[in-house]
């Protein structure tokens, strides 16, 4: 059976990030900081359709931003 790993998670107001991908300025170091800080604001599990909108949502307002 396959192993995942994990890169990062939210726990007690607190964002961990694996060392694996902590040093440097890494496309899945950003990602993980998305993932997590979206934890942190809607306290929404992964998966759930609450935390999908929300990602949705900032990936609109982004796109929206960027042809301003």
């Amino acid at each position: 059976i396959g192993q995942s790993t994990t890169f990062g998670f939210y726990r007690d107001n607190q964002i961990y990030i694996n060392t694996d991908i902590s040093d440097g300025d890494s496309h899945m170091l950003t990602e993980t900081i998305l993932h997590e800080l979206i934890h942190h604001l809607t306290g929404a599990a992964d998966c759930s359709t609450e935390f999908q909108e929300f990602a949705v949502r900032i990936a609109a307002t982004l796109a929206r931003a960027s042809r301003a």
